[in-house]
């Protein structure tokens, strides 16, 4: 099997990037108390984001919903 390096490199550093700022913007509105507690979770909450956009592309390519 054989990956695309750009893309995988361009998609890695906005995922990451993408990460850094909902963490520290969830920080900041929620004081430290929340970033602590978020600091704990983060990695449930990214996997279950990474589970959902399975499911989600499981569903839309069995059943080949179009939107208009």
């Amino acid at each position: 099997m054989q990956m695309a390096f750009i893309p995988f490199v361009i998609t890695a550093f906005v995922s990451r990037f993408a990460r850094f700022i909902l963490v520290a913007k969830l920080a900041a509105w929620g004081g430290e108390k929340f970033a602590a507690k978020l600091r704990k979770s983060i990695e449930v909450i990214g996997w279950s984001v990474v589970a959902l956009a399975v499911i989600i592309y499981i569903i839309f390519k069995n059943n080949r919903m179009t939107f208009l």
